[in-house]
């Protein structure tokens, strides 16, 4: 019954993971990993667009898991992704329930429940993405920071050490490496000097060895081919507010379009939860618990993307609270026929109405993804010349399409900078703009979303004979200039 039910659960989330891409920039790691692979050497500028900004200077923060994910696309194909996303799925979880199963005592009902509301808290996130990596990553440095905490091994300093320079050349998010063991740290002195009532103890034992942890774990991220450079720009990118207003995953969780989905709502919901099981378990906690609590809250409250962090707290509050909570749930035949009938249901639900991503795994197709006769359109080797493009579908232009065609911005909006990413986005609205654009570098064609697309025809219209209509669907609209180097643009917009 033991091994079935972990076989269902595994099941479980193998199928809540299988995501199509998502991501608009997965493509352009892709493009970038395939080109470290064939060079040897990273990008450093922006490299593709049509303007002068080609040669400035781009933030390679990603560069692993562009080389990852180019092997892999290599490995699988465009059709095999999704069942790499259901296998990061699986690993992620098995993390979560590695983590869950000390504070759950080996009691297999509470790591499966604990570990499944985890993973339903990073569903939203779990796209293609070096984000992801990135999680997993975390997923093994958190499980080794509690071991040190129980059982400090002579080991265990290099593998995180090791952990958090392959973390620092994945994602950005690297110095969470930084912060959780300095969490720790302030834990363990607060502990220690509730114990001793000495200040002296607050230089033995695991003050000092999870300071030393902070210290080595801070030097292991200067440990990247850029050096100080990419921690500036992570700490610095993280708290900038300029240039996040205008991508979506850096929004307010609290703005307006996020606070309808059904992924808002279960964070909340599970975040209460959270909080409930810290106080009815609360004279188990240790100071670090408290403080990872606050700490992680606090962070969730700052951006879309960070709730998905709460996915680890899950295994670390609920196991102790359920265990309370319910003391029937044990290991036994009730428990795991309830725990079978929990994981049907679930199943049954995302087949139904969705992940919490607003997608049914294996159906609904990604709006940010160009369909097959759009790519095939594009992959003309007919087709040559300079796009005016949406910023979201630079990156596959530039997979489906370069040199043939060139995009004028794609999803690195912190390195083309804020000026450029607005000048280019009102350049379609505004006959000054465009003008300027389409002469001064010879632009033959315009890919755009579909909705900037049907605002923009809303305003000002397409005039039929300076753009002809290649190809429109739900997803994107292609349009071609007519007589290209010869007449005058000037009668596109009003």
């Amino acid at each position: 019954m033991r091994t079935s039910m972990v076989l269902l659960a595994c099941a479980t989330t193998f199928y809540l993971s299988l995501t199509p891409v998502l991501g608009n920039d997965f493509w352009l790691h892709v493009v970038l990993g395939q080109r470290a692979l064939r060079t040897h050497h990273l990008a450093t500028t922006l490299e593709y667009p049509f303007t002068t900004l080609a040669t400035a200077t781009f933030n390679n923060h990603e560069w692993l898991s562009a080389i990852l994910y180019a092997l892999v696309h290599e490995y699988v194909g465009t059709n095999g992704l999704i069942l790499v996303a259901g296998v990061l799925g699986v690993a992620f979880w098995l993390l979560l329930v590695r983590l869950a199963w000390h504070q759950a005592r080996g009691n297999l009902p509470v790591i499966l429940i604990s570990s499944l509301v985890g993973l339903m808290l990073e569903s939203y996130r779990h796209v293609l993405r070096p984000e992801l990596l990135s999680l997993i990553v975390m997923g093994v440095y958190w499980i080794l920071i509690e071991d040190f905490a129980r059982a400090a091994r002579r080991w265990h300093l290099p593998a995180m050490m090791l952990l958090v320079v392959l973390w620092t050349n994945l994602h950005g998010s690297f110095p969470l490496a930084v912060l959780l063991a300095g969490l720790y740290t302030v834990g363990a002195a607060i502990d220690s000097y509730r114990q001793h009532r000495s200040l002296r103890a607050l230089v033995r034992g695991q003050t000092v060895r999870f300071a030393t942890l902070t210290v080595l774990t801070a030097l292991s991220t200067l440990i990247n081919p850029f050096g100080m450079h990419l921690v500036q720009f992570a700490l610095q990118f993280g708290t900038s507010d300029a240039i996040h207003p205008y991508i979506t995953e850096w929004n307010s969780p609290f703005a307006p379009f996020w606070t309808r989905t059904l992924a808002f709502r279960l964070q909340v919901s599970l975040w209460a939860v959270l909080a409930a099981a810290a106080i009815a378990t609360a004279r188990n906690l240790r100071s670090v618990d408290w403080l990872l609590l606050a700490c992680f809250t606090l962070l969730a409250t700052r951006a879309v993307r960070f709730p998905v962090y709460l996915s680890f707290l899950a295994v670390l509050y609920l196991p102790r609270a359920l265990r309370t909570w319910l003391p029937r749930l044990r290991n036994n035949r009730p428990s795991y026929m309830a725990l079978g009938l929990l994981l049907c249901s679930m199943i049954g639900f995302f087949a139904t109405y969705g992940t919490p991503l607003g997608l049914r795994p294996l159906e609904d197709t990604p709006d940010i993804k160009l369909s097959h006769p759009m790519e095939q359109i594009l992959a003309a080797p007919t087709r040559r010349g300079n796009v005016l493009n949406s910023m979201e579908l630079g990156a596959e232009l530039i997979y489906l399409a370069y040199p043939r065609m060139r995009p004028v911005i794609d999803c690195r909006v912190d390195s083309y900078g804020l000026n450029y990413f607005w000048f280019m986005t009102q350049a379609v609205f505004q006959t000054a703009y465009f003008d300027t654009v389409i002469h001064h570098y010879d632009v033959r064609y315009i890919l755009l979303m579909r909705a900037k697309f049907d605002d923009i025809n809303a305003h000002v219209g397409w005039p039929p004979f300076e753009w002809n209509l290649v190809y429109a669907d739900d997803i994107a609209v292609l349009m071609e200039r007519v007589n290209a180097g010869r007449g005058s643009a000037q009668s596109y917009l009003h």
